[in-house]
């Protein structure tokens, strides 16, 4: 077939389907075998390296903060390099605090910030500690909570709605 094509109803393929276009579904989509997605507009590039910056006066704290571009659908790309300050206070307040700042994304709707907090050689606190819409983001010893970021290399699947794949060998 040429051109497009709509189909009211069920679609069965005994083969493959291969699609050099968009491929939309706005019902249910039950995938069964191997699949392979990848590309597509929700990818984003991931962010630059974030500069800090103490701000109230410095201290003798090591402070290290990646950030994620998130795009509109929820999806988070990979962590940026990591900023780092040695000048940092142990104890981040409102007056003595880090100021991130990084490079905007295309297409980013918003942005992830972790940070690790290092003192006596080893990491104190680790994980996110906050987002914004924004490229610059002010830690005033914000609780940090889960963990740095991962790198997956698998792609993006985002799914709006019922999404269900299976696979068996």
């Amino acid at each position: 077939m040429y051109g497009d094509e709509s189909v009211q109803g069920g679609l069965s393929v005994g083969a493959s389907i291969q699609s050099t276009g968009n491929l939309g579904i706005s019902g249910g989509a039950a995938i069964q075998g191997s699949t392979i997605l990848s590309g597509g507009s929700n990818s984003l590039a991931t962010p630059s390296t974030p500069t800090i910056t103490a701000e109230g006066g410095t201290g003798s704290a090591s402070y290290y903060y990646t950030v994620t571009a998130v795009n509109a659908y929820g999806g988070e790309t990979t962590a940026s390099p990591a900023g780092f300050d040695s000048n940092g206070y142990a104890a981040l307040t409102y007056t003595y605090y880090n100021q991130i700042n990084w490079s905007a994304v295309t297409g980013a709707s918003g942005y992830k910030i972790y940070r690790t907090q290092v003192t006596s050689g080893s990491p104190t606190s680790t994980g996110l500690i906050g987002s914004t819409s924004g490229t610059t983001f002010d830690d005033y010893g914000l609780a940090a909570s889960g963990s740095s970021p991962t790198t997956n290399s698998t792609g993006q699947l985002t799914g709006l709605g019922f999404l269900n794949l299976c696979y068996s060998d």
